[in-house]
């Protein structure tokens, strides 16, 4: 039986990945088990950097700390609030970091503290100094999901990876030339009067 092959490959992380921030190397990159060492060796697993699988060589987990470790990030205005719309309605329980997706509750603008947001309580698992964007929790706006640009009228939307918004996957060169745009807040909008989007934390 031919051994098993880990290298850290150019690929994203994984679920949840892309809610990483900019300059973070899970957005790029990951751990891939391959049956063999051949070239074209069937892919067996794709692992997190920050996994502690025991199967995965100590040099490589050393190798993927060094980058989680020596990578700097950026606390990106468009990245925060690609974060605060994604966990929109969303609360941790005594504003601390969940580890389950029940351990995040559903609410409006003032059902739970502001610092209990569970957009504000990712950003600062990163950016502990993070102040909470109270203006974020009422009107996230088009900070997540895919809306028209506003020069070209495709469908764009934030990627973290670029720290610019794209046409999915990559698109990142506006047919109007230059980036594309989009309104930074939807006029109109009232979050308060979205349904709870549960399926976001489990996403997480």
């Amino acid at each position: 039986m031919a051994e098993h092959v880990f290298r850290i490959d150019g690929k994203d992380g994984g679920m949840g990945s892309f809610l990483c921030p900019p300059g973070h190397p899970m957005l790029r990159y990951s751990i891939i088990e391959k049956s063999s060492k051949s070239w074209n060796a069937y892919e067996v697993g794709a692992y997190s950097l920050d996994s502690d699988a025991e199967w995965i060589p100590a040099g490589i987990r050393r190798a993927a700390e060094r980058m989680l470790t020596s990578a700097v990030l950026i606390e990106s205005p468009a990245w925060v609030a690609m974060v605060y719309g994604y966990f929109r309605n969303m609360y941790a329980r005594e504003g601390v970091m969940w580890e389950r997706a029940d351990q995040l509750v559903g609410g409006k603008p003032g059902d739970y503290p502001d610092d209990w947001h569970a957009g504000a309580v990712f950003v600062r698992k990163y950016f502990p100094d993070h102040e909470v964007r109270a203006d974020l929790i009422r009107n996230p706006g088009q900070g997540y999901g895919t809306y028209p640009c506003t020069r070209c009228g495709e469908r764009v939307q934030y990627e973290a990876r670029f720290d610019a918004l794209v046409i999915y996957p990559a698109g990142i060169e506006c047919a109007a030339g230059g980036q594309h745009s989009r309104e930074t807040v939807e006029e109109g909008y009232d979050s308060t009067a979205d349904a709870t989007q549960a399926e976001h934390a489990a996403r997480q």
